[in-house]
């Protein structure tokens, strides 16, 4: 059956998520959107587990039903999907009260941004400002379009100051621009850390990936954090203790990226702050290797062995000279016995 045009369907908002521009509209027929799902023959999960905040990514049929009914273009329906898709969420979220307070001056319908639900969401694009925290156990109880607006209201009325973060009331540039690197990695994206020979998406989640690991690494066998993972806590202090699991970001090329990241959001804000530092170099150095373990020094060289050699040199020069040493090490002897040999007379840390 062809399904006619909705009567009335009102237009997407800038960089709303897919979820809560159907959150209105079915508000308008004071039905539900796994409802208005169902009425459009949109193939969705059982009622019962969809929320608006965490649609699935709709297949190119889906979008262009809604594309249809909505008068809407699939291309723009498609932008408003998150990467992040059903995935596991963490247990906090952030929002940008400054956003929706400009809805309300502006008169316009207020609703939820399409990079709220990202994890490595940190702060607001438009404010440069922080996100603030919301548990995602709040953000389920949100079933209506009305539900949204009590909300909104409410975190409004409830944080009516200037929001601050630390010793800070705004991320730091070198933040802000790892962030939208993180956020934004198209084919087309510009990665503004070239010079580092992390000139793509897939390269720079590596190395954030590599760099996450060390930071939450413990000592084998022991409930130990290990020394970068200390060094790292130690900057941090604020924080709450870290609770963390595996999120996956998907992008237009598979395969997907998994990184560890911290379940709450001033966790996860405060360690890319300290991480953003390595892609500047104007602070103290992250790793310092004559410190390290043999066991994380093994691990570290590990890492680095896939990183650029540009990058490896600007953030650990001694290990850069290690492995470009085992580099040519390997070119001259493969794996044989003198490889080894040669190693151990040079006295190889790792």
């Amino acid at each position: 059956m062809r399904l006619s045009e909705l009567p009335i369907a009102p237009a997407p908002q800038r960089a709303e998520l897919i979820g809560s521009w159907l959150l209105r509209v079915a508000s308008i027929y004071a039905i539900s959107v796994p409802r208005l799902l169902v009425h459009l023959g949109i193939e969705a999960p059982p009622i019962s587990t969809l929320h608006w905040s965490r649609l699935p990514r709709f297949v190119a049929r889906d979008i262009a039903k809604l594309a249809h009914v909505m008068n809407w273009p699939s291309s723009a329906i498609r932008r408003m999907q998150s990467r992040v898709g059903r995935m596991r969420q963490p247990e906090e979220l952030g929002i940008c009260l400054a956003c929706w307070r400009e809805d309300i001056t502006n008169d316009r319908p207020i609703y939820w941004r399409r990079y709220w639900v990202d994890p490595l969401a940190l702060s607001c694009p438009q404010h440069r400002g922080w996100l603030l925290p919301v548990r995602v156990a709040n953000l389920r109880r949100i079933r209506t379009y009305g539900d949204l607006i009590d909300f909104a209201q409410h975190m409004i009325c409830e944080h009516s100051g200037m929001l601050t973060f630390g010793q800070s009331s705004s991320p730091s540039r070198d933040l802000l621009v790892l962030e939208r690197a993180l956020c934004k990695p198209t084919h087309n994206t510009q990665i503004p850390f070239g010079d580092l020979g992390l000139s793509s998406a897939p390269m720079l989640f590596r190395v954030i990936s590599d760099l996450l690991h060390l930071a939450f690494l413990y000592v084998e066998g022991t409930d130990t954090l290990g020394w970068v993972a200390q060094q790292v806590h130690a900057k941090i202090p604020e924080i709450p203790p870290i609770k963390r699991s595996v999120f996956e970001f998907r992008h237009r090329n598979p395969p997907p990226i998994l990184l560890t990241l911290p379940h709450h959001l001033r966790s996860r804000q405060a360690l890319f702050a300290y991480l953003a530092t390595l892609f500047s170099f104007g602070s103290e150095s992250f790793i310092d290797p004559s410190r390290l373990p043999l066991t994380e020094y093994r691990r570290l060289a590990s890492f680095a062995r896939q990183w650029p050699m540009s990058f490896t040199e600007a953030l650990i020069p001694e290990l850069a000279e290690w492995i470009r040493a085992d580099i040519l090490l390997l070119e001259k002897f493969k794996c044989s016995p003198r490889y080894f040999e040669e190693r151990h007379r040079l006295g190889f840390p790792y």
